[in-house]
């Protein structure tokens, strides 16, 4: 199509870089097209400084069928709808009318979109017209007032479509996108209101910057006479990085429609998915609208064709055209699409669409056909025990076509592939029929006639597999004739009638040829298999004597020490499920089968079993699957034994579970997994050592007291204890809540309080790494003793008393033993000594001294002392399936005294005499001392003194010396 517009002598309108095309649209077969430059511009003042204007208005222009354009006041008038509205932005005067335009599908009505008018907030103009372009009815307008739920910049009319059935049946409505609102976007439904197109519903869009309302639409896509509504949204993403662009298809409900009642279309990455969009009509002449989206940066550019149903639109697209398909590829492609009308008068809608490289790419509607194909088989059934030699039977694929236009009558090819047992051979398994070819072609005349093909088909003997049918898969194909195209068509588009479309899917049939079973009820086999299973210890191909016993809570366990196999006992029976209905069930099992699925602890080892039919195998390292036979009788009862290697059973594992399933192809409900349990306790050894180094002591020496000890030496002898830890068995568990100590009961003091053993040091060392030891109820050294001692020596030991123990030896021996045990002679400390992640062995040691001077003060007498002293493992954990068990060690050192007796020296008898008569000469000279001195002298009264005889008073008399005066007496 071209429109050349006469140049103008002036420079006022200028006509280049107008976009003239970049709308295009028809009404109706033999009625009017309009087309657009939306940036067409109105120049006043042109040349006058300061006062030129350059309007971008845009300019539509309305032709006839032959491309026409009528010189009509009306039209003139119409042409540009925002002349002299004003020439600021804030008005009219960057209108861009007609970047959408077109015809309300089926009536004459005229819309334009001009989104830059009043600061780009766009509006929606709408007039009927007829041929003669002169009988306008008065046009319609969104108006500027403040009832428009629209705001500034949001370019209400980027997109605009309209039909009858949106809102109400009756009546027209308008649907406008407005891809900038909110920054989400919108759609809004606008209805006839006295002048006005007024807001009836607005949608707004889902996400920010998408660019909803791109693109609008509108098509009846489940045949309810309401129309659908189809929004575009190309710059739609999400945070996966796989979608680029969405369509929203909004289901039309009696009138109305809502927000979060759509169904979404999803393109892929950067393909602008949805930025062209356009109702096909029925292109399949199903009854239901189809719909058109195109994704142009998808590769080269791709569209997609969606179908209409009675659910609505079918999101898995029936078709995708892209532009690498065509012979000279095209960039781009699917920019814009235009469609819903018929250019080949075929009776099937056409569709046109755009791209970025100077390309239109007319696709035409081509005849579509529904085909009825089958494959049926003689017989169906066949005895595969029968004397006949050899065993055939037929397989026929059939098809007829019925063409959806009823006019359309042509011969057409169809190609046909059949396949046998498909899924068997994927497995691997072996065919059970022979025959010649699989493939053909059936010629199919007319429509609705039937016509069938005929295979032969031989079954081969000694089959396996009875009782599961033959499965025969015929695909089909429709073939597209050639056609030359003839020279006096040279100007005409060449007819399509001999290339038409299947309008199904599903091109395949299947048939199913099943064996006779003599002994099933109407030919169909219902087993009874069920299954019982019990563990057992097992040693060198003997299974034990009882089998593993059961805890409180109704499960086998198995206290693992060095077991090497497990064994697992199964019972497999046929029988009927209910004695008074023998002919109900429990029949015979064909392929019956059983699956053990193991952990990874549990080792598949073998089977043992004195029936012939059933074999185990491995499939894989936790999978083993057993015959049970081919066909698992009827009544027949089996017992055949699993066995396991116990050597993966690990410390940490708690329980087993082996999961039991069994199968057969013949009919059977409720099979299902049976999980057997088997509780595991493991029983890891320890062996404990204790050895004393000296394993003899001494005491003797000199008492000396707690507060004069400075140094070790100070305390006594010195003593030194190992103790190895053997791990004989199984690793423990490396678990952070799980704790290995050793605990020795230490001596420390004798039962009345005194110092026995001192402890000095005590630590274990398992592998590299050293751990120090605890106390439980004390510390090591507790008096801080040096271990070297000082200069001071000399100075602290004259503070020590120097009196030498001399004891008089006796003839009888005395003995005493030190334990903390029934004879309670000694007090003992908890020396705990952790051992984490020990493998093999671990070595704990203490330092100690022996105190001397409790035994020299206590057991100096005492030929023989013994102190002793036990170590045992302690096991702590969560993990309550782990015992330990280990030995007790003993440790005695033997302690001897080394006190040195005293005996009393013989005196000779002179020395006795001259002692004796040195005494009486001493005490003789003593006693002549004191009498000289007058010591022995007896003190006497002087007669004056002597008082009367019945004297009353006695005075006190003056001194003897003194002579009695008269005044004196009485």
């Amino acid at each position: 199509m071209t429109v050349t517009v006469c140049p103008s002598t002036t420079n006022l309108n200028p006509q280049e870089k107008q976009w003239l095309g970049v709308s295009v649209d028809s009404q109706r077969v033999g009625g009017l097209v309009v087309t657009c430059a939306h940036r067409w511009e109105d120049r006043r003042n042109v040349g006058e400084y300061n006062m030129e204007q350059h309007n971008q208005l845009g300019r539509c222009f309305l032709m006839d069928q032959d491309l026409k354009m009528p010189h009509s006041n009306y039209f003139t008038r119409t042409s540009t709808v925002c002349m002299n509205r004003g020439s600021s932005h804030t008005e009219y005067g960057m209108c861009q009318q007609g970047i959408a335009a077109g015809f309300v599908r089926g009536t004459d009505l005229l819309y334009y979109g001009a989104p830059g008018a009043l600061t780009w907030k766009g509006l929606v103009w709408v007039r009927k017209i007829n041929q003669s372009f002169e009988d306008f009815e008065d046009e319609m307008e969104t108006d500027d007032n403040k009832n428009m739920n629209v705001t500034l910049n949001s370019y209400m009319g980027f997109s605009v479509t309209g039909s009858y059935g949106l809102t109400q049946k009756n009546q027209y409505s308008m649907v406008a996108g407005i891809p900038r609102i909110k920054h989400t976007g919108a759609v809004v439904l606008l209805e006839p209101h006295v002048k006005h197109l007024v807001e009836k519903i607005m949608l707004t869009g889902f996400q920010i910057a998408s660019g909803f309302g791109y693109s609008v639409a509108v098509a009846d896509f489940n045949a309810d006479m309401w129309v659908d509504l189809v929004v575009g949204a190309p710059n739609y993403l999400e945070k996966s990085g796989e979608v680029g662009g969405a369509v929203y298809v909004f289901t039309n409900n009696g009138g109305s429609f809502a927000q979060n009642k759509y169904v979404r279309l999803l393109g892929k990455t950067n393909s602008m998915f949805g930025l062209a969009v356009a109702p096909l009509g029925d292109q399949d002449l199903d009854g239901f609208e189809d719909l058109a989206v195109g994704a142009p940066f998808d590769a080269n550019g791709k569209v997609y064709i969606f179908r209409g149903g009675p659910d609505g639109i079918i999101q898995k697209p029936a078709q995708v055209i892209g532009g690498e398909d065509f012979s000279h590829p095209i960039q781009q492609f699917g920019f814009a699409i235009s469609a819903g009308k018929d250019l080949d008068d075929n009776n099937y809608p056409d569709i046109v669409v755009g791209s970025l490289s100077d390309k239109v790419t007319l696709m035409r509607g081509r005849p579509v056909v529904s085909i009825i194909k089958s494959v049926s088989a003689l017989p169906e059934i066949i005895d595969a025990d029968s004397k006949n030699n050899p065993i055939t039977f037929i397989v026929q694929p059939c098809a007829l076509y019925i063409p959806k236009d009823p006019k359309y009558n042509q011969q057409l090819l169809l190609q046909y592939n059949l396949q046998v047992d498909a899924e068997r051979r994927q497995q691997g398994l072996a065919k059970r029929v022979d025959f010649s070819s699989k493939n053909g072609r059936i010629k199919l005349p007319v429509p609705s006639k039937n016509v069938c093909q005929s295979i032969n088909f031989t079954l081969k003997a000694n089959i396996r597999d009875k009782l599961s049918p033959i499965v025969f898969d015929c695909k089909f194909k429709l073939i597209e004739r050639k056609v030359k195209r003839q020279r006096n068509q040279a100007e005409r588009l060449p007819s399509l009638d001999a290339f038409p479309v299947w309008n199904s899917s599903d091109h395949s049939s299947r048939i199913l040829v099943h064996i006779l079973k003599k002994d099933c009820k109407n030919n169909i086999c219902y087993s009874n298999l069920q299954l019982k299973s019990l563990f057992w210890p097992w040693e060198e191909n003997n299974r034990g004597k009882k089998p593993l016993p059961r805890n409180e809570q109704g499960n086998q366990w198995l206290l693992l020490r060095h077991q090497k196999m497990l064994a697992l006992q199964v019972n497999v029976t046929n029988l009927p499920s209910h004695p008074a209905y023998p002919d109900k069930d429990g029949h015979a099992a064909h392929e019956a089968k059983l699956t053990v699925t193991l952990p990874p602890t549990l080792g598949y080892k073998g089977f043992r079993s004195t029936e012939r039919d059933i074999t185990c195998m491995p499939t894989n390292d936790t999978t083993a699957s057993c015959t049970l036979g081919n066909p698992f009788k009827k009544g027949q009862k089996s017992e055949f034994h699993l066995l396991f290697d116990a050597t993966y059973i690990t410390t940490g594992t708690s329980d087993i579970e082996i999961e039991l399933l069994l199968t057969t192809m013949s009919v059977q409900a409720e099979i299902v997994p049976i999980k057997v349990h088997l509780d595991i306790q493991t029983e890891i050894n320890f062996a404990v050592e204790g050895k004393p180094e000296p394993s003899q002591l001494s005491f003797s020496g000199v008492v000396m007291g707690e507060s004069a000890m400075k140094v070790e030496e100070d305390v006594g002898s010195p003593l030194s204890i190992s103790f190895i830890v053997v791990n004989s068995g199984r690793l423990l568990p490396s678990d952070a809540t799980s704790l290995l100590s050793l605990h020795i009961a230490w001596p420390f003091e004798m039962s009345n309080g005194k110092w026995l053993l001192y402890l000095m040091n005590a630590d274990s060392m398992v592998g590299n790494l050293n751990h120090t030891c605890e106390v439980s109820d004390g510390e090591i050294n507790p008096l801080k003793l040096q271990e070297r001692p000082g200069k001071s020596r000399r100075r602290r030991n004259a503070e020590v008393s120097s009196e030498k123990y001399g004891l008089q030896r006796t003839s009888k021996h005395r003995q005493e033993q030190f334990d903390c045990g029934s004879r309670k002679t000694s007090r003992c400390q908890d020396v705990v000594c952790t051992l984490p992640n020990i493998t093999e062995r671990a070595h704990v040691r203490l330092s100690a001294r022996l105190w001397n001077s409790t035994l020299l003060e206590d057991y100096g007498d005492y030929d023989k002392l013994e102190i002793c002293m036990e170590a045992d493992l302690q096991y702590e954990s969560k993990m309550k399936n782990i015992v330990v068990a280990s030995n007790k060690a003993l440790v005695v050192i033997t302690v001897y005294s080394d006190v040195v007796m005293i005996a009393p020296e013989e005196i000779a008898f002179w020395v006795i005499a001259v002692s004796v008569t040195a005494g009486i000469l001493f005490l003789a000279l003593i006693t002549f001392l004191l009498w000289k001195c007058g010591f022995f002298k007896r003190t006497t009264m002087d007669k004056r003194y002597v008082t009367t005889l019945h004297t009353a008073q006695v005075h006190i008399q003056p001194s003897e010396m003194e002579k009695i005066s008269p005044e004196d007496t009485c």
